[in-house]
């Protein structure tokens, strides 16, 4: 449904463009419009995928200590595990700020090719 929402917005945002015509200058063509939209979207599903994956790792990370009755220290294996779990959940956040930083640069570019 979200998908057919999403062509439904898009159709009409080209409706006024037409297709055919010529395209000169600085100009951006319908073409290179539903591209970026495409990569918007896409940069979007895959920026919101991250934010779950990250969510998931942070909840599998503190399942570990939250487990433990009060009291109980972890043991070594344990603690190793966390690292690693900790570690992931770095990682998927070093991944997220990338995505950020590669949304926001295209969101500049679309607005400074639409004024």
């Amino acid at each position: 449904m979200e998908t057919l929402n999403k062509l439904l917005a898009f159709s009409q945002w080209l409706k006024p463009y037409g297709y055919s015509g010529v395209y000169g200058g600085n100009e951006v063509s319908p073409l290179q419009d539903a591209q970026m939209y495409s990569d918007i979207y896409s940069a979007q599903d895959e920026l919101y995928t991250v934010q779950q994956q990250v969510v998931a790792d942070v909840m599998c990370a503190a399942a570990l200590r939250i487990a433990q009755p009060e009291g109980v220290n972890l043991s070594p294996a344990q603690i190793d595990e966390l690292t690693d779990r900790i570690g992931m959940v770095q990682m998927r956040l070093f991944l997220l700020e990338s995505l950020v930083e590669s949304l926001d640069k295209t969101y500049q570019e679309y607005r400074s090719n639409h004024p």
